[in-house]
């Protein structure tokens, strides 16, 4: 039996992480968001953002609400975020920051370009 095991050096998984991050329209939303700010936002606040930002008339299905995708933060994007440390979530008092802009910021401009 062969083994398929592979393994990643710290740079390729970093970079892997950050690829798979701002592949998502809502986080690179949320990203983009956060890094104009210096002091955290509320999920609320945020999904309030995003939200506006992901409208489109041009679309056949209406538009998210603030409360869905604050939803979708809370449970999907905004944990798997801060597992790779590139925001600070504190899911008590639900404030968000941006931890590591420098990282990130590049490719969610590069990312947002091409649409």
């Amino acid at each position: 039996m062969q083994n398929t095991t592979h393994s990643h050096t710290p740079t390729e998984q970093s970079l892997d992480t950050i690829f798979e991050l701002v592949r998502n329209p809502r986080r690179r939303y949320a990203i983009s968001v956060l890094s104009d700010r210096e002091s955290p936002l509320s999920v609320s606040e945020l999904a309030a953002a995003v939200a506006r930002r992901t409208e489109d008339p041009d679309l056949d299905r209406p538009p998210a609400t603030p409360d869905e995708v604050a939803g979708s933060l809370h449970h999907v994007h905004l944990p798997k975020m801060a597992d790779a440390n590139v925001v600070a979530y504190d899911a008590e008092t639900g404030e968000v920051s941006l931890a590591r802009a420098d990282a990130v910021a590049p490719f969610v401009e590069a990312a947002d370009d091409f649409q």
